[in-house]
Protein backbone atom coordinates (compact mmCIF):
# COMPACT_ATOMS: atom_id res chain seq x y z
CA UNK A 1 0.00 0.00 0.00
CA UNK A 2 0.92 3.39 -0.46
CA UNK A 3 0.15 4.92 2.83
CA UNK A 4 2.91 2.28 4.17
CA UNK A 5 5.96 3.21 2.30
CA UNK A 6 4.70 7.36 3.24
CA UNK A 7 7.24 9.35 5.61
CA UNK A 8 5.02 11.98 7.81
CA UNK A 9 6.49 14.71 9.70
CA UNK A 10 3.99 16.39 12.63
CA UNK A 11 5.65 19.26 14.85
CA UNK A 12 3.40 19.99 17.48
CA UNK A 13 1.93 17.48 20.13
CA UNK A 14 -0.50 19.04 21.75
CA UNK A 15 -4.23 18.81 21.08
CA UNK A 16 -4.69 18.77 17.13
CA UNK A 17 -0.64 17.35 16.50
CA UNK A 18 -1.23 14.50 19.16
CA UNK A 19 -4.35 13.08 17.97
CA UNK A 20 -3.44 13.14 14.16
CA UNK A 21 0.19 11.31 14.89
CA UNK A 22 -2.43 8.59 16.68
CA UNK A 23 -4.66 8.46 13.92
CA UNK A 24 -1.65 8.33 11.12
CA UNK A 25 0.36 5.36 12.89
CA UNK A 26 -3.18 3.51 13.49
CA UNK A 27 -4.22 4.08 9.92
CA UNK A 28 -0.56 2.21 8.54
CA UNK A 29 1.74 4.80 8.56
CA UNK A 30 5.18 3.10 8.92
CA UNK A 31 7.50 5.81 9.50
CA UNK A 32 7.05 9.11 10.74
CA UNK A 33 9.06 11.69 13.03
CA UNK A 34 7.07 13.57 15.96
CA UNK A 35 8.81 17.08 16.93
CA UNK A 36 7.88 19.07 20.04
CA UNK A 37 9.83 20.78 22.51
CA UNK A 38 6.82 20.98 25.51
CA UNK A 39 6.30 18.65 28.12
CA UNK A 40 2.95 17.10 29.46
CA UNK A 41 1.38 19.05 32.24
CA UNK A 42 -1.71 18.90 34.31
CA UNK A 43 -3.61 21.58 32.38
CA UNK A 44 -2.54 19.58 28.59
CA UNK A 45 -3.76 16.42 29.81
CA UNK A 46 -7.47 16.96 28.23
CA UNK A 47 -6.00 17.63 25.06
CA UNK A 48 -3.75 14.86 24.37
CA UNK A 49 -4.20 11.86 23.14
CA UNK A 50 -2.15 9.70 24.89
CA UNK A 51 -0.85 11.50 28.33
CA UNK A 52 -2.09 10.16 31.53
CA UNK A 53 -1.58 11.52 35.00
CA UNK A 54 1.84 9.86 35.48
CA UNK A 55 3.01 11.09 31.95
CA UNK A 56 3.09 14.73 33.77
CA UNK A 57 6.47 16.52 33.48
CA UNK A 58 7.56 13.81 31.04
CA UNK A 59 8.60 14.81 26.98
CA UNK A 60 5.72 14.94 25.11
CA UNK A 61 7.66 13.69 22.04
CA UNK A 62 9.59 11.07 23.96
CA UNK A 63 6.13 9.81 25.71
CA UNK A 64 4.11 9.54 22.78
CA UNK A 65 6.77 7.49 20.79
CA UNK A 66 6.73 4.87 23.81
CA UNK A 67 2.67 5.20 23.39
CA UNK A 68 2.91 3.73 19.97
CA UNK A 69 5.34 1.30 20.08
CA UNK A 70 2.71 -0.05 22.37
CA UNK A 71 0.37 -0.15 20.07
CA UNK A 72 2.00 -0.67 16.72
CA UNK A 73 5.84 -2.29 17.54
CA UNK A 74 6.43 -2.19 14.44
CA UNK A 75 6.47 1.50 13.25
CA UNK A 76 9.92 3.15 13.00
CA UNK A 77 9.00 6.31 14.97
CA UNK A 78 11.63 9.56 15.41
CA UNK A 79 11.02 11.19 18.47
CA UNK A 80 12.44 14.79 18.44
CA UNK A 81 12.38 16.78 22.00
CA UNK A 82 13.50 19.97 20.74
CA UNK A 83 12.17 23.27 19.08
CA UNK A 84 11.40 23.17 15.40
CA UNK A 85 13.51 25.07 13.30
Amino acid sequence: MLIQNAFVVVIGLGGVGSHAVNMLVRSGIQRIRIIDFDHISLSSLNRNAFATLGDVGFSKALRMKEHLIGVVPWCDIEAIAEMFR
